[in-house]
């Protein structure tokens, strides 16, 4: 589904799993190309080693899992969307009544938010400003509430970057701050992203 309202432009589609390079974007009307790739580690890594900063060593290494979300397309001056968010009601807090507990709910939206606004392009370098948002139901915790009643309440795990990005067409960077270490098992997961000029092949 594709939805334009002054100059924004919203996609939501699926991403794609896979092993090796991303695959490259194709020419759309004088507009550039956006693309996120999820990378997962299967062991624990500081990404401020060299691995960390090697965005084409990810990509070769063949025990990497690679998940490549809609490429996202712009001009100068526009924003674009990628949203694979769902809203789902979660209890917030009870009221007691007959000795009962009633949830209260309230709406979480759980999965990956990405939004890039592209301001403009000078000597083969993109500025942008950045907004990646992941929202992960990770459990529940139970706890009592009045009158001893057990009840479960939902906890996340929340990921969050809002930067200024300046990014030379072509080339990969490693999203600061978006690395995901898993408590339960040794595996790392990062995001990297790259903004292209398909129609001149950087």
């Amino acid at each position: 589904m594709k939805k334009v309202i002054v100059g924004l432009v919203c996609i939501i589609a699926v991403c794609s799993v896979y092993s090796g390079i991303p695959s490259e974007p194709k020419p759309r009307e004088e507009k550039l190309a956006v693309q996120v790739v999820k990378v997962e580690h299967p062991k624990k890594i500081d990404l401020t080693s060299g691995y960390g900063l090697d965005p084409e060593a990810m990509f070769e290494d063949g025990s990497n899992t690679l998940t490549q979300y809609p490429t996202l397309y712009a001009a100068v001056g526009t924003t674009v969307t990628n949203d694979q968010t769902t809203s789902v009601a979660f209890p917030e807090d009870f009221d007691i009544i007959d000795g009962k507990a009633i949830p209260k709910e309230k709406i979480q939206k759980l999965g990956l938010s990405i939004v890039a606004e592209l301001s403009r392009v000078e000597n083969d370098v993109v500025d942008m400003k950045l907004s990646f948002s992941k929202k992960e139901l990770k459990g529940y915790d139970e706890i009592a509430v009045k009158g001893g009643i057990q009840v479960k309440i939902p906890y996340f795990n929340v990921r969050n970057i809002n930067t200024d990005v300046s990014i030379v067409l072509g080339d990969w960077i490693v999203l600061g701050g978006a690395e995901e270490f898993d408590s339960k098992k040794e595996m790392t997961t990062c995001y990297l992203l790259r903004v292209k000029n398909p129609e001149r092949g950087q």
